[in-house]
């Protein structure tokens, strides 16, 4: 994804062992050697990297609190109450659908803050865990291939699927917030 005329955003996932950790000075390398199955602009991409291209290494890292997502008059919302694979790309708008919803229940009426909280609370985690849940899945089954084999019969399954999958999630996602 470009992110300006000379800076874009490359995002390779890959199963790693539990807790591995690499030292940045090797990124460049562990990159390239990732990428080298790639052609067309991947390729071009991997032969571009070099010991000034800052390269972000880390493990997805999956959230989503039980709600109620407040306390008192403290609310949380975005990535303090739920952080998703990227798999979606649901992330931010998951984040903006929480801001709008809250500022919704909390000028809504005469009821009690804290019952608005709670409405708040109930209409986001509903859909946050959906999100949570569907992008998780996507995320492990992606992880789970391990070989030609595993990739092969991935492809046969997304060939016969992806578009039942993808076409639910829209369901979901294109409905209105409120």
């Amino acid at each position: 994804m470009p992110l300006d005329n000379d800076l874009m955003y490359l995002f390779h996932i890959r199963p790693e062992a539990p807790g591995a950790v690499f030292e940045r000075q090797n990124h460049v390398n562990l990159l390239k050697e990732r990428l080298a199955q790639y052609g067309s602009y991947v390729a071009d991409i991997c032969a571009s990297l070099g010991a000034n291209s800052d390269i972000i290494y880390s493990p997805i890292e999956l959230l989503l609190l039980p709600w109620p997502w407040f306390r008192g008059r403290i609310v949380i919302g975005g990535d303090a109450a739920h952080v998703f694979a990227p798999h979606l790309t649901q992330g931010a708008a998951m984040a903006v659908e929480d801001a709008y919803v809250l500022a919704t229940e909390v000028l809504a009426g005469d009821v009690p803050i804290e019952a608005r909280l709670m409405s708040y609370s109930q209409k986001r985690y509903a859909r946050c865990a959906f999100v949570y849940t569907f992008a998780r899945q996507w995320l492990e089954d992606e992880q789970s291939i391990r070989t030609a084999q595993d990739l092969a019969e991935a492809r046969v399954e997304l060939a016969l699927n992806a578009s039942t999958r993808i076409a639910a999630s829209d369901r979901i996602l294109n409905t209105r917030v409120i």
